[in-house]
């Protein structure tokens, strides 16, 4: 039998670099990932708390149209200017500005008569009398909801005419 003379020869240890740098690759895509995981939540939790502001706003906008069709007079008496109108009824000349925190208060608007579950606060609307065109008057309904945060908020608006 014949013996097989193997050299050693020297080793340098690249084995061990190349598998710590598999592993730090490894460590970057696995933080990259959880970093997108998390950007994405928080993306979806956005979405979520923006549709049910828009949603408690929807609800607000058309109690104040139905205000309209079964409240509101042919003579209109019901909108004032007058600053401490705690019905949510205005004239146009009034200007209100909707992002202003004071148009949503008691005295400007009215609150939603139910509790809508998830929101932050009920939703609010006021309504504006624009002008009479022969035969129909017609107001502008104005309604902010909020989500499951204080500061997301939606506004939405909508004309409504009235045969009277």
């Amino acid at each position: 039998m014949k013996k097989i003379k193997v050299k050693i020869v020297n080793q340098s240890g690249v084995v061990l670099v190349v598998s710590l740098i598999m592993l730090l690759l490894l460590t970057l895509i696995g933080v990259s990932g959880m970093q997108t995981t998390a950007l994405e939540e928080k993306m979806a939790s956005n979405s979520r708390d923006q549709n049910i502001a828009f949603q408690a706003a929807e609800a607000a906008l058309r109690a104040g149209e139905l205000f309209i069709e079964n409240a509101v007079s042919s003579d209109k008496t019901d909108f004032t200017t007058s600053p401490t109108n705690a019905d949510g009824l205005h004239l146009k000349t009034e200007n209100l500005d909707y992002k202003a925190a004071a148009t949503w208060s008691d005295a400007e608007s009215v609150e939603y008569a139910e509790t809508i579950p998830l929101v932050a606060a009920n939703p609010r609307y006021y309504i504006e009398y624009i002008n009479d065109l022969a035969p129909n008057s017609y107001f502008r309904v104005t309604a902010r909801g909020t989500g499951r945060q204080s500061t997301s908020h939606v506004y939405l608006r909508s004309y409504y005419g009235k045969k009277f």
